[in-house]
């Protein structure tokens, strides 16, 4: 297992064959999440995993094949009650709880719980999933029909599960380690971004369009750009075409930032709106969801957060 500040990673082929399974179960199920990681029959064992422990969250990443992860009758007696979220981006998974199962496609999510029996099933090759895991306590009053859409699968043309896979997925891609103000940031807004996706309280969607939405808009918006910087076709009106949003709520300009304006978490010194896009000056740098007008682009980016698409 390699750990890089607060990114742990756990690859099979650091290992020896025989030995795979039995590290994996130990170090990355039973002692992290406290369930059971066993092989799959006629499928080979390989798994790589990556996860940012967040405080209130957790973040995974996992790519590989044949595996069972599965949180038994032994593991319950720890009194987790965790919420999951359940993103498969390649690959079939089968999910099993409360007596059924599902089959998540490419793409494709559900929301599970450690507090029960049940698991996932990997049985294919070049399979890639992300998980979030959620105190129940923390993100409960946010979604209090949670337990009433487990299993329910969730489409891939939902935008909000859409804008959580890059906000997620971008916080994994940086190995610097975050201070802690900036963590209570990111965790916010994959709260409000899990409870647009799932479905949660008015007050709570009403939160999620002004701040976690925004934030991982921006995100996405910023890897768009860094993506296409050498593309003759990068404009302001194909940006906003593949975002969905109007030019009114996406302002790209030349590299003089917009004026900073005051942070819905206490004042922090953020540059564009939703808690999420400077960090002020002498922090570490971030991954790309908080970060705004990135020295290596020439395109600078001002958000109005809560602007509706």
């Amino acid at each position: 297992m390699r750990q890089t500040s607060s990114i742990v990673r756990l690859s099979t082929e650091d290992f020896p064959e025989r030995d795979r399974v039995a590290i994996f179960r130990e170090q990355f199920g039973r002692n992290q999440f406290g369930v059971d990681i066993a092989a799959l029959p006629e499928v080979p064992f390989r798994l790589t995993s990556t996860m940012r422990p967040l405080p209130g969250a957790v973040i995974t990443s996992n790519a590989g094949s044949g595996v069972r992860v599965w949180r038994t009758r032994e593991f319950l007696a720890d009194g987790r009650d965790d919420l999951i979220m359940i993103m498969n981006l390649q690959g079939p998974s089968i999910v099993a709880q409360r007596g059924e199962e599902i089959v998540l496609a490419e793409h494709s999510a559900t929301l599970g719980t450690i507090g029960e029996f049940g698991g996932i099933l990997r049985p294919e090759t070049n399979h890639r999933s992300l998980i979030v895991n959620l105190p129940r306590a923390a993100i409960g009053p946010l979604m209090p029909n949670a337990d009433d859409v487990v299993l329910r699968p969730i489409a891939p043309d939902c935008a909000a599960f859409r804008l959580l896979i890059g906000y997620a997925s971008a916080v994994l891609d940086t190995d610097e380690p975050l201070q802690p103000e900036l963590q209570r940031c990111i965790v916010d807004h994959i709260y409000d971004l899990v409870a647009a996706t799932i479905g949660g309280t008015r007050d709570a969607i009403a939160l999620a369009k002004e701040r976690g939405i925004p934030a991982a808009r921006l995100s996405a918006i910023k890897s768009d750009i860094r993506e296409n910087l050498v593309s003759r076709d990068l404009s302001i009106e194909m940006i906003c075409a593949r975002h969905g949003i109007s030019p009114r709520a996406c302002c790209l300009r030349g590299s003089k930032p917009r004026s900073p304006t005051s942070c819905s978490t206490g004042g922090s010194r953020w540059r564009g709106g939703a808690c999420a896009i400077q960090p002020a000056p002498g922090s570490p740098s971030v991954p790309s969801p908080m970060n705004a007008g990135s020295a290596t682009s020439p395109i600078s980016i001002g958000f109005f957060a809560g602007t509706s698409p």
